[in-house]
């Protein structure tokens, strides 16, 4: 939810902090790059210390870089709460993992691809919810998402439990090779050519992503609301609200029978087509409605 919440208020934070939208981008850059660098760093951390610690942490520190980001007098202090948020961010890594310790091979995809139809429920509800707020200032939609971040925090605390992870056994990367060095397998380490094909794709599409959710407001006020950035960011919000549901249904009703059909190679081909008519399309929408 809280990451949500942000989103329709960009044209609100840089005409507060007066700024262009290539500045706002910055806000954009300055979370990925605080992701990538401390993604591997909290996998390495919750293999060492344990899965919940580690995401207690992400989860409090998160809150914080929202809280920041609305008592925030500069537009440089807005950045580098962003890079907290993203540093936080890296978390969704450990939450898969911690997906991976309490299922079986055979329903892991499942069960992570309920972990996204949650992120779909909270894109439901932020979005919307920022852009309802939107009139009663940034600020205190960031305070929401602070106040959002304490709640999962609070709940985590209380029914998160440390799940088991092979009696003893060393779970970290480096441990999981040498327990395959030790029973013969070759190659150990190595990532195939195809894995980076996937991960190549994947940066295209986080980076089509992240370009689309920085701009897309700016686009909405300028093309269909003649410069209102109040009534653009309710707007955003609705279409984020539409996305969302759409992620949901897809997740929950959509995914499973789609890769029995299909297969993962296919379904991965099949969502990039559908992606790419969907970016095309709203930057061809005559009307805002058409987006």
């Amino acid at each position: 939810v809280g990451f949500g919440l942000i989103f329709p208020l960009l044209p609100s934070i840089a005409a507060s902090f007066g700024v262009g939208a290539t500045e706002v981008g910055y806000l954009a850059t300055t979370f990925s790059v605080g992701q990538v660098i401390f993604t591997p760093i909290l996998g390495y951390m919750s293999d060492r210390y344990g899965r919940r610690p580690v995401l207690l942490l992400a989860i409090f520190g998160n809150g914080i870089s929202y809280l920041a980001t609305g008592l925030a007098q500069s537009f440089t202090v807005v950045l580098l709460a962003r890079f907290v948020s993203g540093a936080t961010g890296g978390s969704i890594g450990v939450a898969n993992a911690y997906v991976a310790d309490v299922t079986s091979k055979e329903e892991r995809s499942v069960y992570m691809n309920y972990v996204t139809a949650a992120t779909s429920i909270g894109i439901v509800i932020g979005p919307g919810l920022g852009g309802t707020c939107s009139s009663f200032g940034f600020s205190v939609v960031c305070y929401i998402a602070a106040g959002a971040c304490l709640l999962n925090w609070i709940i985590g605390l209380l029914f998160l439990t440390e799940p088991p992870r092979g009696a003893g056994r060393d779970m970290s990367v480096d441990g999981l090779a040498r327990a395959a060095a030790a029973a013969g397998q070759q190659d150990v380490g190595k990532i195939p050519m195809r894995a980076w094909s996937l991960y190549a794709s994947s940066f295209c599409a986080a980076g089509c992503f992240a370009a689309w959710e920085t701009v897309m407001a700016f686009f909405l006020r300028d093309m269909y609301f003649h410069g209102d950035s109040d009534k653009a960011a309710v707007f955003y919000g609705y279409l984020f609200v539409f996305a969302g549901i759409t992620m949901l249904i897809s997740s929950v009703f959509m995914y499973k029978p789609l890769l029995m059909w299909l297969g993962p190679e296919w379904l991965v081909v099949f969502g990039t087509s559908l992606r790419i008519i969907g970016y095309v399309s709203m930057a061809l929408a005559p009307t805002e409605w058409v987006e």
